[in-house]
C-alpha cells in the first residue's frame, strides 16, 4: 500500500464517527428499532437476493449478485445493526444452487428458532444440473421448522420428500407448488401427503393436477388454482 492510498484510507477511517454522528440526528434515526424491522421485512419480502448467470462465448461466463433488501445492512451502522439482531429478516431461505450452501447457512444461523420460509427451485436453480446432496439434506433437515413451503420445479417434490413426510409438515401453514409446465402429482403419495398438511390455510397451485376429492383442509382460508386440472 502506497503512501497516499495510507492517506487516504485513515482519512476514511477518520470520517466515520462525524457521518455516524449526521445520520444519528436524521428524523429516520429516531424510529424504533421495532419499526425499522417492521419496514425492513416489507423489503426483504419484495426484494429478494438474486443472482443472474450469463455464459458468454469461449464458455465464459459471468456472475451478477443482486443483493435485493441486503443492501439495508449497508446503510449505516445503526440499520446493520437493528437488521442482523432481526431474527425475522433472515426467515426467508432460498434454497439455491447458485448461491450455494454457505448462503443457506448463514441464513439459518441468523434467523434463529423463528419459523421458516423454505424457498426451493425456480431461477435460483441450475436448470438443467442435478442439486448437489446438501440441498437434500439441507431441507429435510429443516422442513419441520417451515411454516411456509414454495417448490417451483417439479422434480423436487419427490427427491427431497421422506416416507415420514406427515410428521414433518404438521405446522405448514402455506404451501406454494408453481410450475412452468403442467405437472400431475397422481401416483406421488408424498407429494399427496405434502399438499394435505392437516394446518394448512393457504394452498397455491400452478401447472398442477390433483384429486382434490382426496383434500381435507379444515383450516383453509385461501385457495389459488391456476393452470390446473381438478
Amino acid at each position: 500500500v502506497n503512501s497516499r492510498t495510507a492517506q487516504e484510507m485513515r482519512a476514511a477511517r477518520l470520517a466515520i464517527p462525524g457521518r455516524s454522528r449526521t445520520n444519528g440526528v436524521q428524523p429516520v434515526s429516531r424510529l424504533p428499532s421495532e419499526v425499522l424491522s417492521y419496514i425492513f421485512r416489507l423489503c426483504a419480502l419484495d426484494s429478494r437476493p438474486s443472482i443472474a448467470i450469463y455464459r458468454h462465448a469461449l464458455d465464459l461466463t459471468c456472475r451478477k449478485l443482486g443483493s435485493g433488501w441486503l443492501d439495508l445492512t449497508q446503510v449505516c451502522r445503526a440499520w446493520r445493526s437493528v437488521a442482523l439482531s432481526y431474527q425475522g429478516l433472515w426467515s426467508c431461505i432460498n434454497v439455491s444452487t447458485r448461491m450455494g450452501e454457505a448462503w443457506a447457512r448463514r441464513f439459518l444461523i441468523r434467523s434463529g428458532a423463528t419459523p421458516l420460509h423454505m424457498v426451493i427451485g425456480g431461477s435460483l436453480m441450475n436448470q438443467y444440473d442435478d442439486y448437489p446432496a446438501w440441498t437434500k439434506s439441507f431441507i429435510q433437515n429443516n422442513l419441520q421448522r417451515a411454516r411456509q413451503l414454495t417448490i417451483e420445479r417439479f422434480a423436487y417434490l419427490e427427491d427431497i420428500l421422506l416416507d415420514d413426510i406427515v410428521s414433518r409438515v404438521t405446522g405448514l401453514q402455506s404451501l406454494s407448488l408453481s410450475f412452468s409446465g403442467h405437472r400431475d402429482i397422481n401416483g406421488h403419495p408424498r407429494a399427496g401427503e405434502l399438499i394435505s398438511a392437516p394446518s394448512l390455510r393457504n394452498v397455491q397451485l400452478r401447472n398442477l393436477s390433483c384429486d382434490f376429492s382426496t383434500l381435507s383442509w379444515p383450516n383453509l382460508i385461501k385457495l389459488s388454482v391456476v393452470h390446473a386440472q381438478v
